[in-house]
């Protein structure tokens, strides 16, 4: 991941840059092709990403099986799925 756009994520004042160094230090760079998944259905979020390139659609299915959009990211956004990631709910 490019060191510009981890800058800017974590660009606070109180971070200094060595704790900088730290904080990306422990990111790894995910390549995901067009239509491939963040989260398989039933899966548990362990993380976030930071989308770097691309375009991601979060969405859920109702109860016809209609998948229905809930949100986009875009690149330079934090990608995560808030219930799975901090309540531990599967997707």
């Amino acid at each position: 991941m490019k060191n510009e756009l981890l800058s800017q994520v974590y660009k606070h004042p109180l971070i200094n840059p060595e704790e900088l160094e730290k904080i990306m230090a422990a990111h790894r760079k995910v390549l995901l092709k067009k239509g491939e998944f963040v989260l398989q259905e039933g899966e548990t979020s362990h993380s976030y990403m930071i989308l770097e390139k691309g375009l991601i659609r979060s969405y859920v299915i109702d109860y016809k099986g209609n998948d229905i959009t809930t949100d986009f990211f875009c690149e330079g956004d934090l990608v995560i799925e808030v219930l799975s990631l901090f309540q531990r709910t599967p997707t």
